[in-house]
């Protein structure tokens, strides 16, 4: 019964929210906004969960509905967001953001859900292909002309997370340095995980982007702690307004013993980002090496193209149980067209030919993906 009303109360409010004008209205300081996402794929051994042993399609929405209001040093956010599978087979509402902050010389407070974000999302991102992220949890920002802080923490199924995050520039350089620490010490477990490391990045004509992180994990009390790494390390030059080539190289630490059960995870990190968008692979027991070449050619007729070409292989060859993991060359093109200020039209196609033991397999040596999504953002 309680559900039911949650419901019925999210429902109201949805309408009364679309019943305010959208954009940029600003009565009494408070903003409404829309953001809606559909998209349909079809797949030949591809990404879409639940059927990737054949030839499959799905089509789904999002649809996330925003209040935020401000009066003098405190601001609030209210967002409602419903995912829908087309097919019927379910949909979920939720309240995906509803926070307080206050902000007043260089410090800021945040109590509520709330998204959290660091650098690009490698580490702790949005997650915004998918169905977006968002934390139950308290953040403490500090800022100065050459210091930013920001302090998390939040608690969910799987125990508490706490988050550092300092960041600051030398000369052309942003610098972060972001520290993570899972427990569930307060739920009387004794499984932790801590990952550390450095972000740095410049942009420019000549840009370039270095991330290296170390990650130790302990399952329980009588288990000696494992570690992993992961390295990434990409650079681009831009010839002209449509020639940027970028290289990227990714490097995941694999764990040889598989008893140990540990690799390198980004659990909180954003996806359809790193290792190819189909999402087909990703660094399992064996580890993983990406090289990767892409490039945004900006203006291509009416819309915007954008390509690149990942080839993955293993990180060590002879891990136990990486025998048949999935490695190859996959190769992605994205093509958008902006159909009005708010609304564009994004057409997707990853090709990933499998050169894994698994290649030997016609069926599926290659995994095709094709997209189609229509964006309005209000």
């Amino acid at each position: 019964m309680q559900i039911k009303n949650l419901n019925k109360g999210l429902l109201v409010a949805v309408i009364a929210v679309g019943s305010l004008p959208f954009g940029t209205a600003s009565a009494d300081g408070v903003t409404a906004g829309v953001d809606a996402r559909s998209r349909v794929e079809y797949t030949q051994q591809g990404n879409i969960p639940g059927n990737t042993d054949g030839d499959s399609y799905t089509a789904d929405q999002r649809t996330r509905v925003s209040l935020d209001g401000a009066a003098g040093d405190v601001s609030a956010s209210v967002s409602v967001q419903e995912n829908r599978r087309w097919s019927g087979e379910g949909s979920a509402l939720e309240v995906y953001e509803a926070s307080v902050q206050f902000a007043a010389a260089g410090l800021a407070f945040q109590v509520g859900r709330q998204e959290f974000s660091m650098d690009e999302g490698r580490l702790m991102g949005t997650d915004d292909w998918n169905a977006g992220r968002s934390y139950d949890g308290v953040k403490v920002g500090y800022s100065t002309d050459s210091l930013n802080l920001e302090l998390f923490a939040t608690s969910d199924g799987e125990g508490e997370l706490y988050v550092i995050h300092p960041s600051t520039s030398v000369g052309d350089i942003d610098v972060s340095i972001p520290v993570m620490y899972r427990t569930d010490a307060i739920g009387g477990g004794t499984a932790s995980n801590l990952t550390a490391g450095i972000h740095a990045a410049s942009d420019g004509d000549i840009s370039w982007r270095v991330e290296a992180y170390f990650q130790q994990h302990t399952a329980d009390e009588d288990t000696d702690a494992t570690t992993a790494i992961m390295a990434s390390l990409a650079a681009s030059y831009k010839v002209s307004d449509t020639i940027a080539p970028r290289i990227n190289i990714d490097y995941t630490a694999g764990v040889s013993d598989a008893a140990a059960n540990h690799v390198f995870s980004a659990a909180n990190g954003n996806t359809h980002q790193y290792n190819g968008h189909s999402d087909v692979i990703t660094a399992g027991v064996g580890g993983l090496i990406d090289a990767s070449v892409s490039n945004d050619f900006g203006a291509m007729g009416p819309g915007n193209l954008s390509a690149a070409v990942h080839y993955m292989m293993l990180a060590d060859a002879d891990a136990a149980g990486a025998d048949d993991a999935a490695v190859g060359i996959e190769i992605d093109i994205e093509y958008t067209i902006s159909l009005a200020d708010q609304l564009s039209l994004t057409i997707g196609e990853a090709i990933l030919l499998d050169q894994g033991d698994a290649a030997a397999d016609d069926t599926n040596s290659t995994h095709d993906w094709t997209y189609i999504q229509l964006s309005l953002n209000i």
